[in-house]
């Protein structure tokens, strides 16, 4: 067995460990397994790149990398890697898989680098939290010789999380 099949299965297990996570619930455990499945995968798909036969196997692992790292927010990796594999010599359904997994990838490229950036502001308060409004979406913070509440927007969650409502 080649060592880029043997990563394939591999990445494949551990993706598919990530799908049984999902199914739990348990989130940090899907993100770890993704992306063990996604760096075993990338190192197969470069592997099997490098054979000089072109053969269907090796398009499906090249294919296969560039899903996982779409999946996973990894766009310009995965557009590297299906690059790639369209240089060689893939049947004309593969090719049209890996092109079509490209367009789709590229479009998240531009999406992602079209994303307004935000920045982040950091306001150190102290006093003495009075009011949690989750239908207002506030806090409202009585600082220590202050009179009036500074209301402080926040979410939903962030209140649900910090604050135990029945």
């Amino acid at each position: 067995m080649s060592a880029f099949t043997l990563l394939h299965r591999t990445a494949m297990e551990f993706y598919d460990l990530a799908g049984i996570y999902k199914a739990k619930g348990q989130t940090d455990f899907l993100k770890d397994y993704q992306e063990r499945a996604w760096l075993l995968e990338q190192e197969a798909a470069l592997q099997v790149l490098a054979e000089p036969d072109d053969f269907t196997f090796k398009y499906v692992i090249v294919n296969s990398a560039g899903q996982l790292g779409y999946n996973i927010g990894r766009y310009e990796e995965a557009q590297k890697i299906l690059q790639l594999g369209l240089l060689g010599n893939p049947s004309d359904i593969h090719r049209h898989e890996m092109e079509l997994l490209l367009e789709k990838v590229n479009q998240n490229i531009v999406e992602t680098k079209n994303e307004p950036t935000t920045e982040e502001n950091i306001l150190e308060l102290s006093g003495t939290l009075t009011v949690a409004n989750v239908q207002e979406q506030t806090l409202g913070l009585r600082e220590q010789g202050q009179e009036q509440l500074r209301h402080i927007k926040v979410s939903v969650d962030a209140i649900k999380k910090y604050f135990a409502f029945t």
